[in-house]
């Protein structure tokens, strides 16, 4: 990833970072024999080595907020970048803007309906509306990519905009 994180965006990513993030790292590292590794800002489940039958496919990566799930092919060192981390950090900036949108957005309507008296279903469906602003943007992604023809992920703008920077860090 060429760009440090910035601890910022932490002010408006924590909550997804707290419920899906974690309990997700917590889950994979149970299950996987995984362990954590810090790279650029962001907390990494990198998965144990293993073999891969020929013609299998090789999943290298997924990114859960401030960070993802690695397999120990794709994960490198603090001095040696993979281009699957380049990649993932994309993932990674697209996750901070789309979290700042749901986070401002989920901010107006907490407010909109603690206005009118209710206040802690106000709390819950602004929580709501943060939280719910990355998979909605992504699920959005996926059903255009869909309506243009093009496979569902591959051809998502996500994925799209991920491949051509981390393709810019090839050889």
């Amino acid at each position: 990833m060429a760009k440090r994180r910035r601890h910022i965006t932490y002010l408006w990513t924590w909550l997804w970072d707290l419920v899906v993030w974690w309990v997700a790292s917590i889950v994979v590292l149970c299950t996987r024999g995984a362990y954590l590794a810090w790279q650029d800002g962001g907390w990494w489940a990198v998965l144990p080595p293993r073999d891969y039958a020929d013609g299998e496919t090789i999943w290298l990566g997924i990114t859960l907020g401030h960070g993802g799930i690695l397999s120990a092919l794709a994960y490198g060192t603090q001095h040696d970048t993979t281009i699957t981390e380049y990649h993932e950090g994309v993932h990674v900036e697209q996750y901070e803007a789309m979290s700042l949108a749901g986070c401002a957005l989920g901010a107006v309507v907490a407010a909109a309906v603690c206005a009118i008296g209710h206040v802690a279903p106000g709390l819950a469906l602004g929580a709501i509306v943060w939280v719910g602003a990355y998979p909605a943007c992504l699920g959005a992604s996926y059903l255009v990519a869909a309506a243009r023809g093009e496979h569902i992920y591959l051809g998502s703008t996500f994925e799209e905009a991920a491949r051509a920077v981390a393709g810019d860090h090839e050889g």
